[in-house]
């Protein structure tokens, strides 16, 4: 069902659009709105998860981090980095 969906909205599989549709944040908010039983899911603060945000990432890499990104870091789960890594192997 999700290739069928994700086909009907970028028809170009290789394309970047293709990959943000299909995976991560984007795949995964059109799932939760169609699933029904909602309340048997358990979402986790977007805090614990990503807790920085793209300035904040670019200053963590120069070096330049604050008290409060690290108080951030600190309890977060896992980090998001905006590398785009995966972007580069769509061109």
């Amino acid at each position: 069902m999700i290739p069928r969906i994700i086909h009907q909205i970028y028809e170009d599989p290789a394309g970047p659009f293709y990959v943000i549709e299909s995976t991560g944040p984007f795949m995964t908010t059109r799932i939760y709105d169609r699933f029904e039983k909602k309340n048997e899911i358990t979402l986790l603060p977007a805090d614990l998860v990503a807790p920085l945000s793209l300035e904040e990432i670019q200053q963590l890499l120069a070096g330049t981090e604050t008290v409060e990104m690290e108080e951030k870091v600190a309890k977060a789960y896992a980090i998001h980095y905006f590398m785009g890594s995966w972007y580069a192997q769509t061109r």
